[in-house]
Formats: C-alpha cells, structure tokens, sequence
C-alpha cells in the first residue's frame, strides 16, 4: 500500500486483496443500526455498505470508493472506510514515533490529529474518539 497525505488529491492510496476481510468476516447488516463512522441511523433497506478493510457497515458518505488491484479484476475501485483510511495513513507516522521522546509523541500525535481533521471534514465526537483509539493503538504498537 502506498501512503497518501490526506491534503494531497494527486496521490493515492492503493489497496490489494490482502487488506481486505473476507465477506465471511464481515459485520452483519441486521447487527448495525447506524453507521459505525458517523452515527447516521440506517432506514429500511437502503444506504448500508461493508467496508471492505474491516468489514463493518457503513453509510455511503463514510465508505467512498478506493482505488484497488485485484486479482483478475485488476484495477478497480472499492468502499473503505474514513476511519480505516486515517488509520492506514497514519501507519507510517505511528511507526516512526517509537523512536522518539514523549513531547515528540504529543507533537507528532497533534499534528496527525490535525490531518484526522482536515480528511473527515466536520468528525462527530464518535468519529474523533475512535481516531483517538486508533491513534493510541499504533503508538503503543
């Protein structure tokens, strides 16, 4: 995969087979009400979508199409969800700040929290305590 600053249209990121769940591994529709990014409640039928990254359901606004390379299919696009995709561009700076103090840790971590910001346009509160979650896991990592 190939990292991508939120604030850079001209790159992408791009995904292969093996960043995503199986369709065995996914949440199912009847187990989620709302979207698990932004809390939007789901109505009859209509508007729920799997992100093919970790595999919960997700409304459309929260689950854009990806650039993906699949196997036979080759270039195609697929739904991945913000907090996924904060996730996976955050990785490389989660990595790098290992080797750093606890002050650079908090400069770092509020300057990836900026980006969270900047990609996710208006982040409702669940939005941001999950990018805090997930911020935290990869530092700790």
């Amino acid at each position: 995969m190939i990292p991508v600053e939120p604030t850079n249209p001209a790159r992408k990121t791009i995904y292969g087979l093996e960043h995503f769940k199986s369709r065995r591994e996914w949440v199912p529709d009847s187990a989620r009400q709302h979207c698990i990014v932004c809390t939007k409640k789901f109505f009859l039928g209509g508007g729920k979508h799997h992100c093919r990254r970790c595999g919960d359901v997700v409304c459309s606004s929260c689950a854009p199409f990806v650039a993906a390379h699949l196997p036979i299919v080759g270039r195609t696009k697929v739904r991945v969800c913000h907090s996924c995709r904060v996730r996976d561009e955050a990785m490389p700076v989660a990595m790098f700040l290992s080797d750093r103090s606890s002050s650079e840790d908090e400069e770092a971590e509020d300057e990836l929290m900026k980006k969270c910001e900047l990609m996710l346009l208006s982040p409702s509160r669940a939005v941001m305590e999950r990018i805090e979650m997930v911020s935290y896991l990869w530092v700790v990592q």
